[in-house]
């Protein structure tokens, strides 16, 4: 049940990282095509006046700093994702092993059950014979 959970939990984690990254990359695409339009409009403006020009440029650049940025964010939260897919992965590994952990402790109740049984079996057998050796010394 707890193992189910982990993996639910998990999955659903690694679902939500994996649909930001696509929203991520989908907004630095449209940015980039933003940017290029910005451009082929800042220099039309440019040949029409050197003031709205000036001004133009220095907006494309922006836009050009705003789309590396968000494609180093991007990036970022791939390597984000990685990890997260890795920690997955550990999760998933540290559930298998408890579960074996919880089937060797059961099994070795089991056995514990089993001597105590047989330290009782034992016990009944000793004052079995003692009760015989009491005859015969008794006769």
């Amino acid at each position: 049940m707890r193992r189910m959970a982990m993996l639910s939990l998990a999955d659903d984690f690694e679902s939500a990282i994996g649909a930001i990254v696509t929203q991520v990359n989908e907004t630095a695409h449209a940015l980039r095509e933003a940017s290029g339009t910005m451009a082929d409009a800042a220099q039309k403006s440019a040949a029409k006046a050197g003031v709205v020009g000036s001004a133009s440029a220095m907006a494309s650049e922006n836009v050009n700093t705003v789309a590396a940025a968000t494609e180093e964010l991007s990036s970022a939260i791939r390597e984000i994702a990685s990890q997260v897919q890795s920690a997955s992965a550990n999760a998933h590994e540290t559930a298998e092993e408890a579960n074996a952990a919880q089937g060797r402790v059961q099994g070795m109740a089991d056995v514990a059950r089993e001597a105590e049984g047989l330290v009782f079996q034992a016990d009944s057998l000793k004052v079995s014979v003692g009760s015989v050796l009491d005859e015969i010394r008794a006769a």
